[in-house]
């Protein structure tokens, strides 16, 4: 689909989130436009188009305001050729939040710098596989469990050969065949205590729970490692019905702060606290 189109007297740009329209009688604009298409340099356009310097500088501030332009000479940010060619539909994403200050590599060179742990490797498996598809540079994860037959109607990194295997050693396996650029580490390691993933979580950029077992007490050990190194969480799980994802900052509040204001608004919340740690 094309973003560039004439109606009438005006170009309207933009297909997705917004639409802009132009008013462009002469057709100047659109073949101004229409040179911004990476091959010419401001100098080119100074030399060709048919508007003067301060015109040109103000268009491109003016298409860069709106968010439709890049500098297509943007470095990229160490990616090689074939992570270029890997990620191309990454890059096609970020190219929606680009402009001439920050490029589209730019997003993906910090995905490749980045590291994030994953807690849990059942329901937070294909989490791990996204991330290492999408060019996470480091994935960790999780877990103590064997893969069960029942898993597999949606924890699908797993087979039917999997049954029996540690969901550690075998997302591990995966992931690896998913992408070999990707450093993994898979920690086989029931959590008990925030102390037992201190060591793995520290100079993480994001922490991922998916640690149901048991519930709320093990979201509060996550939680306080997570705090004690202050890298933000993800964490999530699901009902009968319903998918709950939650972040939480904590520089800006903690989960053990939401169960503290659950307390307040929630009369009911303290019995089933009291319920889960057996008081």
């Amino acid at each position: 689909m094309n973003p560039i189109v004439r109606s009438g007297d005006n170009i309207r740009l933009g297909f997705e989130r917004e639409v802009f329209e132009i008013e462009d009688k002469d057709g100047v604009i659109l073949r101004f436009i229409m040179m911004l298409n990476g091959e010419n340099t401001l100098e080119d356009l100074i030399s060709k188009c048919d508007l003067s310097t301060r015109e040109i500088m103000d268009g491109l501030e003016a298409l860069d305001s709106i968010g439709v332009i890049e500098d297509f000479d943007a470095s990229v940010e160490g990616l090689t050729l074939s992570e270029l060619d890997r990620y191309r539909a990454n890059l096609t994403f970020f190219s929606n939040f680009s402009d001439l200050k920050q490029g589209k590599y730019s997003y993906q060179s910090k995905l490749k710098q980045s590291k994030v742990v994953v807690l849990g490797l059942g329901g937070a498996s294909l989490t791990a596989a996204s991330l290492v598809g999408l060019g996470v540079g480091q994935v960790i994860g999780v877990d103590y469990d064997t893969v069960e037959l029942s898993n597999l109607n949606r924890q699908f990194l797993y087979t039917e050969d999997s049954v029996g295997s540690f969901k550690s050693l075998e997302t591990e396996k995966r992931l690896k065949q998913i992408n070999k650029d990707i450093i993994v580490n898979v920690h086989n390691l029931k959590v008990t205590s925030p102390d037992d993933i201190l060591d793995i979580i520290s100079g993480s950029d994001l922490v991922i729970n998916g640690i149901d077992s048991p519930g709320i007490v093990a979201s509060r050990w996550v939680n306080a490692a997570c705090v004690y190194h202050k890298v933000p969480i993800v964490q999530g799980g699901i009902s009968n019905t319903k998918i709950i994802w939650e972040t939480i900052l904590p520089d800006c509040g903690c989960y053990d702060c939401f169960l503290i204001r659950s307390l307040r608004v929630d009369k009911h919340f303290e019995h089933q606290l009291r319920a889960l740690y057996e008081t």
